[in-house]
């Protein structure tokens, strides 16, 4: 057999072509593929979507109408905590809660009714629990002073917070008077809501520097005094200004009443700068 040399070439230009042409088929072929992927429709899921939109709307919806009509979430306890002299069915109807729904609970409304009714103590905080429970929190003031008018008594805190009813236990600085520091007149007895805090640590110092025993004295025109056991009433002022000189000073009178035979019925250090004495009627 005879070959040509120009079919050999041809031969070789076959030969080559081949891979060529099926990377171009193999491209042709993606293309097309691709192309049908794009025109397919999606999967329709929105009638599923909203069938679960809806029922979960529907649930919560009756979710909020029983949490706001059924009588199991309706407030019917409380529970108290720091106090024990209050009772609890007088409490729930001060807080304005009583047979309510608990979603209307609005805690820092109830703390400012409890606490208007109960105003003798330091702080009150309110928390609402499911079902139908609110919890009230006391923080009871702690009395520091006791102030007796002859038995008409009222109490301070450290602070200087007035109180009327003593919850706490009876403390141990008492005051008997028939005044109280910054009374207008003799006859004032309109006890201020709140003394400073000088006055309540006052009357705290000046009770530990008198004898045991004896009874701590207030009164409008002497100011703190007691029963110096020495046969005459010793008085110091309405306040514990140079309250360590005054206790020298009285040491060193009662010397001088003792060296001088003098007996009198009361001194006063009111002013350290002119003491005076008086003897009894």
């Amino acid at each position: 057999m005879i070959f040509r040399a120009g079919d050999h070439k041809n031969r070789q230009d076959r030969i080559g072509s081949v891979p060529e042409n099926e990377r171009r088929q193999s491209e042709r072929l993606k293309t097309a593929t691709s192309e049908a992927l794009l025109k397919r429709k999606p999967r329709n899921d929105a009638p599923a979507a909203r069938f679960v939109s809806i029922a979960s709307t529907l649930i919560f919806a009756a979710g909020l109408f029983l949490y706001f009509r059924f009588p199991l979430f309706f407030v019917s306890e409380v529970k108290i905590y720091g106090h024990e002299n209050i009772n609890a069915e007088e409490l729930i109807y001060y807080t304005g809660m009583k047979n309510r729904p608990i979603a209307f609970a609005d805690p820092s409304a109830i703390e400012r009714n409890v606490f208007r009714r109960y105003p003798e103590n330091r702080a009150i905080s309110v928390h609402a629990k499911l079902p139908n429970r609110l919890d009230i929190f006391f923080e009871q003031r702690v009395a520091a002073v006791e102030w007796n008018f002859g038995g008409d008594r009222f109490w301070m805190d450290e602070s200087g917070y007035v109180f009327r009813e003593n919850l706490s236990a009876s403390p141990e600085t008492v005051v008997y008077a028939n005044s109280f520091p910054g009374a207008m007149n003799r006859n004032d007895r309109s006890v201020p809501t709140k003394f400073r805090q000088d006055i309540v640590d006052a009357a705290l110092r000046i009770f530990t520097v008198k004898p045991a025993g004896t009874r701590l004295n207030f009164t409008y025109d002497n100011g703190y005094g007691w029963d110096s056991g020495k046969g005459y009433m010793l008085w110091i002022g309405v306040d514990d200004s140079e309250l360590d000189v005054k206790m020298a000073m009285f040491e060193s009178l009662d010397r001088y009443f003792k060296a001088n035979e003098i007996e009198p019925g009361m001194v006063s250090l009111e002013f350290t700068n002119a003491p005076y004495y008086r003897y009894a009627d």
